[in-house]
């Protein structure tokens, strides 16, 4: 029973399953003797003759070390230089790629030859490959691919596997010093625009592709199609300035804009929402391409605020991460107005959302406002330029109330008009009241009629003309400025008094209250305005013309 027990122990015990290490052997160097060996020299040589031989000619593997040093690539010359036409890229040099790598030579000798290869009908056969090439098609592969490949220059576009597209971009990018550049530009385009709904992949690889072979082949973005690719450029596009000019109009240009160069998002504001949303949606893109509308350099568009962007330079590898022989990669330097690495125009762009969005809030009767640190004036006067046209702000009189519903009119006073009787009626009834109130609550005074009506003799009230009086001349330029909706005047004129606009208006209105019953001046977001009902009045108080 025992034996057993020690056997069902012995399972589990690992160490007699694993084999036993051997014991290094200890180095003994006591027993070391140093010992002389010869080594045997060649009958045919001697001490004094060379053992060096002459390497025929025609053996020598000449191969071009690529220079790693700032040094060497700056005393490199380009083999092209050029400077694209009413465009964000200034200057645009091509070098031809120094490593030579005969990997994909085959591939380029096999898409030639398929280039003029067709088939008129094939069945779907799938196909997978992180690098497509032709050699990896079996006979049904390669037949679909030809079909396919000609149903997309035919411009239907048949679904199929990622890899047979990808094929394609890999055989148009080789092919490119073959095929009339604008074909190849064409063509990835239609592939990127009809395509990149099922596979997001191409927005990654054909933005980066596309725009390398537009600058090795001096080809204009593709505005047309690439227009609406460019409202929706993603992050890692490496130069959004190319697509810039892809999308081709200020409308577009400014939602770049707003995408890529600004720090205020105005889709997260609590009041972009509902109906008001498409107000938003037209107007912050809208007064953005009016004011690069408005600027005579296309390549700097904000000039006339005085900002002069200093131009940045970009170095890269053409079709990074495709197939590609080195007969058509380049290495690629250019010069351009980077937009969306700017902080001075990053500031500004979003200076103008708030201060876009500020009137949008204006327009829709929403009093709070969002801070603009400092946007210059040019930029401020041609964003008043077109909210006064397209979005004005709408002045409502406090007087003004919604329509009243119907169970709060059965609680209205019945008006009977005014009556000069009726007031006297009144006014004597209150005295007699209050005659008999006094008799009850006063034993030991005897008061009369005419003392009470002595004492009771309110202060007549003070007219308009004591109001206007009373104005210092601040207030009296303040209220002018507001009747012509001046706003820059009316801060000018607080700034000279040292004060604010708000502090003006506030004394004034003050000043109105107690005088006249009611405010004179309403704010309406921008500054103050004279309210409708006293404009006129005010006018001739203050002998007004403008």
């Amino acid at each position: 029973m025992s034996d057993n027990k020690d056997k069902l122990d012995d399972f589990w015990n690992i160490d007699s399953l694993v084999p036993k290490r051997r014991a290094p052997s200890a180095f003994d160097d006591k027993h070391t003797q140093a010992t002389e060996i010869e080594i045997p020299v060649p009958e045919n040589s001697s001490g004094k003759e060379s053992r060096t031989e002459k390497i025929p000619e025609g053996s020598v593997i000449k191969r071009y070390i690529h220079p790693h040093s700032e040094e060497s690539e700056k005393k490199k010359i380009p083999d092209i230089e050029y400077t694209p036409e009413n465009s964000l890229i200034h200057t645009v040099r091509l070098y031809s790629w120094s490593a030579a790598y005969p990997y994909y030579e085959q591939f380029r000798k096999a898409a030639i030859y398929y280039y003029n290869k067709t088939v008129q009908k094939a069945s779907h056969e799938p196909y997978f490959s992180y690098m497509p090439q032709y050699s990896q098609l079996n006979d049904k592969q390669l037949c679909f691919y030809l079909w396919f490949r000609n149903e997309v220059r035919a411009g239907r576009y048949p679904s199929v596997d990622y890899s047979y597209i990808l094929l394609l971009i890999y055989e148009t990018i080789n092919l490119s010093d073959k095929v009339p550049a604008e074909r190849s530009v064409a063509l990835l385009s239609e592939l990127w625009l009809n395509y990149r709904g099922e596979y997001p992949r191409l927005d990654v690889q054909l933005s980066e592709w596309i725009f390398d072979m537009c600058m090795i082949e001096r080809v204009s973005p593709p505005s047309d199609i690439l227009g609406e690719v460019g409202n929706s450029l993603p992050a890692t596009a490496g130069l959004r300035e190319f697509y810039a000019d892809a999308v081709g109009d200020s409308d577009a240009f400014a939602a770049l804009l707003i995408r890529h160069c600004s720090n205020y998002n105005y889709k997260k504001s609590k009041f972009a929402v509902g109906e008001n949303l498409p107000i938003y949606k037209k107007h912050m893109r809208g007064v953005l391409a009016y004011i690069i509308s408005r600027s005579n350099d296309p390549s700097h568009p904000f000039e006339l605020a005085g900002l002069k962007l200093q131009d940045s330079r970009s170095q890269r590898d053409s079709y990074t991460g495709a197939l590609c022989t080195p007969r058509v990669k380049k290495r690629i330097e250019i010069e351009f107005c980077s937009f969306s690495h700017s902080h001075e125009l990053r500031f500004i762009v979003t200076d103008i959302l708030k201060y876009a969005e500020n009137r949008i809030r204006a327009h829709i009767g929403v009093k709070s406002r969002l801070s603009v640190n400092a946007l210059p004036a040019e930029i401020k006067k041609l964003a008043d330029e077109y909210f006064s046209a397209e979005l004005p702000v709408q002045t409502i009189h406090p007087s003004i109330q919604d329509e009243i519903p119907e169970y709060e009119k059965l609680y209205e006073p019945i008006s009977k008009g005014l009556s000069f009787e009726s007031a006297s009626q009144i006014e004597s009834l209150s005295w007699e009241t209050t005659g008999k109130l006094v008799e009850a609550f006063s034993e030991d005074e005897e008061i009369t009629e005419n003392t009470i009506i002595e004492e009771a003799v309110p202060t007549p009230p003070q007219n308009e003309d004591d109001f206007f009086a009373s104005l210092g001349e601040i207030e009296t330029a303040f209220i002018k400025a507001a009747l012509s909706e001046d706003f820059a005047e009316q801060g000018r004129i607080a700034s000279e008094a040292g004060s604010l606009a708000d502090v003006i208006a506030d004394k004034i209105n003050t000043l109105s209250a107690d005088i006249r019953g009611d405010i004179l001046l309403e704010d309406v977001g921008m500054g103050y305005v004279v309210l409708d009902d006293y404009i006129e009045e005010t006018k001739g108080a203050l002998n007004y013309d403008g």
